[in-house]
């Protein structure tokens, strides 16, 4: 007596991510499908992996917010020094979000949410701008804050 064979060929869906270096999108796609058929595995939907921002990186920079705040409003550099001369207001780690780093992250960005930003890249180009311009509008005056960091965080308790 022959038993009938039910073995039934079934397919599953599997993320799988795959690092590798390269100069541009495109040849990281070309070395991830690459590197995906030396596994035996069939690529199917390949795509880059955008970095967003980790709930420690979002504390981060409203903290940076508000040592900003801070820094201005000690140095009695109000809104009318950097924004609008007819606006006398006190800066708050909110409006130091929407009138300094939101209209310089769209315009080097693109994206309208903080919440969008690549983790690293994209939050470093901000800062180093929104730095660059300060310091020249207030003509060397604020010590403009570090972007807090566990790294900073240690080295300010040492300190």
């Amino acid at each position: 007596m022959k038993l009938k064979d039910t073995t039934k060929k079934r397919i599953f869906e599997v993320k799988i991510l795959i690092e590798v270096e390269s100069e541009t999108l495109k040849d990281g796609m070309l070395k991830a499908k690459e590197t995906i058929k030396q596994l035996g595995l069939k690529p199917e939907d390949i795509k880059p992996v955008i970095s967003a921002r980790t709930e420690q990186q979002n504390r981060a920079l409203h903290l940076f917010f508000s040592k900003l705040a801070d820094e201005l409003n000690e140095k009695g550099l109000d809104m009318r020094t950097l924004i609008r001369q007819e606006v006398e207001l006190s800066w708050t780690p909110y409006n130091i979000k929407e009138y300094l780093w939101r209209p310089l992250q769209k315009v080097l960005t693109g994206k309208k949410s903080t919440t969008k930003l690549d983790k690293i890249e994209e939050i470093n180009l901000i800062y180093e701008n929104l730095n660059r311009i300060l310091i020249e509008r207030t003509k060397g005056e604020i010590n403009f804050p570090s972007f807090p960091s566990i790294e900073t965080q240690i080295e300010n308790d040492l300190n």
